[in-house]
């Protein structure tokens, strides 16, 4: 009875392998159409506008306390006592003000991820809008972009 049993498992796994791979995709060459060709994308104000979006998106994050944290407590501006039960944070307010922080630091981690995520999407952005033909329109919008590079 077990040996029947393991005989149809195996069988079955086999037909559903064979349908599985005999009935994918047979034609492969199909050409993607798309209503956004190089031709029309970017030519009008909302094509900018759509793809910075990303650069947008990133700015919301809670970016300012770190950045607080890592400018201000590593000066003798601010200081956060080390008090009894959690407020120590491992050390990490200590190594700000110390000056003794790594890469491994919390705050400098998030800071620097922060920035650079933003740097590149303004670099993606850039790139992706770099063939478009030079006008006022592209102008405006690079300088934006370039500001925000420089903000991050």
């Amino acid at each position: 009875m077990i040996t029947n049993i393991s005989i149809i498992k195996k069988t079955a796994c086999a037909v559903i392998t064979s349908v599985l791979l005999f009935t994918g995709c047979t034609k492969l060459d199909i050409k993607a159409e798309s209503e956004l060709t190089p031709d029309n994308f970017p030519t009008k104000p909302e094509h900018f506008e759509a793809a910075k979006g990303i650069i947008y998106t990133i700015l919301p994050a809670n970016y300012a306390i770190d950045y607080w944290r890592l400018e201000s407590l590593s000066t003798d501006e601010a200081l956060i006592p080390a008090r009894a039960g959690n407020w120590d944070d491992g050390g990490q307010y200590r190594e700000l003000h110390k000056h003794t922080w790594t890469p491994d630091n919390a705050i400098v981690k998030t800071v620097w991820s922060y920035a650079f995520s933003g740097v590149i999407a303004c670099n993606r952005v850039l790139a992706m809008f770099d063939a478009v033909p030079e006008d006022d329109l592209k102008k405006k919008q690079f300088a934006e972009i370039r500001m925000m590079r420089a903000f991050f």
